[in-house]
C-alpha cells in the first residue's frame, strides 16, 4: 500500500492500483480493504459514481445508505 502525505493540508491520501475485470456482461472493480475501512464502506452499501472536471472518477457513499 502506498500512503502519500499532503504536507500543505496535512491530510493522508491512500493510493492503490487495481485492474478492471470482466464478469459476465459487466466490468468489475474491486475496492481494497484499506479504502473500504477508511471510507466506512461495506458490502451492500449504495455508492454514487461521479466524474469530475479533470476526468477523475469519484465514489461517494449515498446519503440514504
Amino acid at each position: 500500500m502506498a500512503v502519500n502525505t499532503d504536507v500543505a493540508t496535512n491530510e493522508n491520501t491512500i493510493s492503490l492500483t487495481r485492474k478492471l475485470r470482466r464478469s459476465g456482461n459487466s466490468t468489475v472493480l474491486t475496492i481494497p480493504t484499506e479504502i473500504l475501512e477508511t471510507a466506512d464502506l461495506e458490502a451492500d452499501d449504495e455508492i454514487e459514481f461521479a466524474l469530475d472536471n479533470e476526468g477523475r472518477i469519484v465514489l461517494s457513499k449515498t446519503e440514504d445508505a
